[in-house]
């Protein structure tokens, strides 16, 4: 029986928080289940009322991408949290886009996800652009940056879905 043991939380009797052992594998996908939702910005975030999302913006060249902007600043999470959605709130023209999430300070960021949407003859296609990165500590800066298609620069405006671990 020890050897389970061993096998489920690593010969502890308790594993820590995003251990290494079976145990808390299957905690952390509990968690990222059932986990606490939240997205960002939200209705009342920094006192205002309706608060609208990033806006990146492609560069002048199709195909190149313009710079990052604050998708979540630093302080805007007080978990640790993954995103699992950008909601696409407006698209600047018809065209396809790429967008890059990074995370760290201005001129480091380091890319932890990349997505494509599209908007083709006015029909949009990017509610909902599913994302998948690892789980970030919490006061995380994230940015993104945007190319397109077409010559610009396009503006965009997206906001994020995603999950709290705690």
């Amino acid at each position: 029986m020890r050897g389970f043991w061993d096998v489920l939380v690593g010969g502890r009797l308790t594993d820590p928080h995003r251990g290494t052992s079976i145990y808390a594998r299957c905690m952390d996908i509990a968690e990222h289940l059932h986990g606490t939702s939240w997205c960002y910005p939200t209705v009342g975030a920094g006192g205002a009322g309706w608060v609208v999302g990033a806006s990146p913006a492609s560069a002048a060249a199709a195909g190149t991408f313009g710079n990052y902007v604050d998708l979540i600043p630093s302080i805007g999470t007080t978990l640790p949290f993954d995103i699992h959605f950008l909601n696409i709130e407006a698209l600047g023209s018809n065209g396809v886009y790429e967008a890059v999430i990074g995370v760290g300070a201005p001129a480091a960021e380091v890319e932890v996800a990349r997505v494509r949407f599209a908007r083709l003859n006015n029909q949009e296609s990017a509610n909902g652009v599913p994302v998948t990165m690892a789980i970030q500590p919490a006061g995380t800066r994230v940015r993104i940056k945007l190319a397109c298609s077409v010559a610009g620069p396009v503006t965009v405006t997206v906001s994020t879905f995603g999950h709290y671990y705690d």
